[in-house]
């Protein structure tokens, strides 16, 4: 009996294995197709690594999932499988839905605290004016947070954000805890460029880690320096130029204080701006709560709003939740994304209105 998938299969990861182990279960060969394109494609590498999985039996190059329609009519294909409602399609042969127990995170950001080196006014973060106790949060609880969360998910990309990363105290061991986990793939520090690394190099010289230096002009004479001295040590980095390669920042408004007069959005704009926000994939752990953002938790304590139970899924209320309960909660709340409070309180990235960055107070 012959099955076949689709995906890119893109950073294969636990997830991906326990399906394609599921799927070739209820068979006796498994094929993927695998989806391509013509720009800076790794395809080659993909099928490969599928293949020494020992689970797939063969690969087939298709740029879309209608591509599939040949493969099950040309490879007479008993059973066409998926795991992500955008896979599904309606071939002339059986179609079966195959759930995991094992979470894909594409991109998470990781709050460390809102202590900076900058006091930049337009911060989009708040980073300047955030409660003393933000400033710096306890590594251990961070790390307890994550290893709840790879316990039912697996990360392509975590990124750590500060304030400024790098004058954290315990930065060392949240990198050490992520270079030996194999649930995250890859990690990068976003940096203002002001200063040095704090932590062993060694460990920023890891294959999964890089470090993202934000590109200010006026610190460019530190992060010039910076550059050098990652370059010197053999450690990765990347310029980040913000909005269409322009060093401008989205004018997100509704800096504090906010006036008791400011007029507020409804919620169908609120619901478009959610929408149409860059942002909106940002998915952000801070102070042990989810948001999708990672303006949207901070600026409940900035702000002074009151958050809609539903906007952040809290991970230690009133306790730890069982592993099941936890990875349904994770589910849904990723799935369904849908606008905060936090959104009547921001302008979104839709506007096309923007800012010198890093203006200082």
């Amino acid at each position: 009996m012959k099955i076949l998938t689709y995906g890119k299969f893109d950073n294969l990861h636990r997830g991906h294995i326990q399906f394609l182990k599921k799927a070739k279960s209820i068979g006796d060969c498994l094929i993927v197709a695998l989806q391509t394109d013509d720009l800076a494609d790794n395809f080659d590498k993909r099928k490969n690594t599928l293949l020494r999985t020992g689970i797939v039996d063969d690969v087939k190059s298709v740029k879309t999932l209608d591509s599939c329609m040949e493969i099950i009519e040309k490879e007479n294909i008993n059973i066409y499988v998926y795991g992500n409602e955008n896979n599904k399609i309606h071939p002339k042969c059986d179609v079966k839905y195959i759930s995991s127990d094992i979470i894909n995170i594409a991109f998470l950001v990781v709050c460390i605290g809102q202590a900076c080196t900058l006091r930049c006014k337009n911060c989009g973060n708040f980073v300047v004016y955030a409660p003393k106790h933000t400033k710096i949060y306890p590594i251990s609880r961070i790390i307890d947070d994550l290893r709840m969360i790879i316990n039912i998910a697996d990360i392509n990309l975590l990124q750590i954000q500060g304030g400024e990363p790098f004058i954290h105290p315990e930065l060392g061991k949240l990198v050490q805890f992520i270079t030996e986990t194999d649930a995250i793939a890859k990690c990068e520090i976003a940096t203002n460029g002001t200063v040095k690394p704090n932590i062993d190099l060694e460990l920023l010289k890891h294959k999964k880690m890089s470090i993202r230096i934000s590109n200010y002009q006026i610190v460019q004479n530190d992060s010039e320096k910076l550059k050098l001295h990652l370059e010197t040590n053999g450690v990765k980095y990347s310029i980040y130029n913000f909005v269409s390669k322009k060093a401008v920042w989205n004018d997100l408004g509704y800096t504090p204080p906010l006036s008791p007069t400011a007029e507020l959005a409804d919620d169908n704009t609120c619901k478009t701006r959610f929408e149409n926000c860059a942002f909106r994939g940002c998915l952000t752990l801070e102070q042990s709560k989810l948001g999708y953002c990672s303006r949207s938790i901070i600026a409940e304590a900035v702000q002074g709003f009151v958050a809609k139970p539903s906007d952040y899924l809290i991970l230690r209320s009133p306790s730890p939740p069982s592993k099941k309960f936890f990875f349904e909660q994770f589910k849904n709340y990723i799935e369904n994304r849908h606008f905060m409070e936090a959104c009547r309180y921001c302008n979104g990235t839709a506007t096309g209105k923007f800012i010198e960055p890093a203006i200082q107070l």
